[in-house]
């Protein structure tokens, strides 16, 4: 079993991820449009990718036990790149495997970042939903107009817009 059949499939983990970030992208501006149909659009194209990574994922692992019983190694079901590339010996397959590497955790770098601040974005998106709600159904005890100590007693009852009671 050749080394580019585990390079093959990291590719393929590469382009899964590029997509990912192309859709975080496109998150990100959904959220900053308030576009909820396109945001639920592409949690669903999202989730797609992630399956076909899983699925990914298991061939790299299959390939790279096939890899070792070809050179007369044990099966390891939890072996990582990094540990393939202590057994390989010809260094250009070292180095195929070290740049595919490289690349996948750089990718997995950015898309971390991007998922960071479109998680920020849909904090302050809720954050501001809550403030709108609890302006809408503010009591008077919530308001935060000060009133003279001795004119409290006096204060009208101001209407919120919502009435929660209902």
């Amino acid at each position: 079993m050749p080394v580019t059949a585990i390079a093959s499939v990291l590719d393929r983990m590469i382009e899964c991820h590029q997509q990912l970030q192309v859709i975080g992208v496109r998150k990100r501006e959904a959220i900053l449009q308030n576009s909820i149909q396109e945001l639920s659009a592409l949690v669903h194209k999202e989730s797609k990718c992630i399956r076909e990574i899983q699925e990914l994922d298991q061939q790299r692992i299959l390939k790279i036990n096939e890899y070792l019983v070809s050179r007369c190694y044990k099966m390891n079901p939890n072996i990582t790149v990094s540990e393939l590339v202590k057994l390989v010996f010809k260094a250009e397959e070292k180095q195929l495997l070290m740049d595919r590497q490289e690349k996948l955790l750089h990718e997995l770098l950015q898309l971390k970042e991007l998922n960071e601040t479109n998680r920020q974005l849909v904090e302050q998106s809720l954050g501001y939903i809550d403030l709108s709600l609890d302006l809408l159904t503010a009591t008077p005890e919530q308001d935060a107009v000060y009133a003279h100590p001795a004119q409290q007693g006096q204060s009208k009852r101001k209407n919120a817009y919502f009435d929660t009671r209902a």
